[in-house]
């Protein structure tokens, strides 16, 4: 997995033809049963160009794209979704795991080089250094 794979939303096949594999998408991702589709399935129930799932900033967004193919997402019917990181879409027995990497401070800090954060522990220390002079200050002068 590459470092640009890892900060990629993705959906995790969990049922159906393509199980356990990740399907990254990085600006949009087609799935239908046709060639023209990323992501081809073999099922019945599945149309040509059956729905798209749009990275779009920070938001991932479903779109039905067939008049009567059926989208579900967390057991909702829905012709267009933004999506949660845990949302589970359905099509046919396809069904599919939303994954949205996490920009959590802690997952920020954890991945920063090691200089960095020693340069940031020592600006919270000055931080709490200086509201412990400002506190005594204050309660000498009263």
């Amino acid at each position: 997995m590459t470092a640009g794979q890892q900060q990629t939303s993705f959906l995790q096949v969990v049922a159906g033809q393509h199980a356990g594999q990740k399907l990254y998408i990085t600006d949009a991702l087609v799935i239908g049963s046709d060639n023209q589709s990323e992501v081809v399935i073999d099922d019945p129930a599945i149309q040509p160009q059956h729905l798209r799932v749009i990275s779009e900033e920070a938001r991932v967004v479903v779109e039905n794209l067939t008049k009567s193919g059926e989208v579900w997402v967390n057991g909702a019917q829905v012709t267009r979704h933004m999506l949660s990181s845990g949302d589970e879409i359905r099509i046919g027995r396809q069904r599919f795991v939303v994954k949205i990497p996490s920009l959590r401070p802690d997952s920020v800090l954890r991945d920063m080089p090691a200089k960095q954060q020693n340069n940031r522990l020592w600006l919270v220390w000055i931080g709490v250094a200086i509201a412990a002079a400002a506190a005594s200050t204050y309660f000498f002068l009263l």
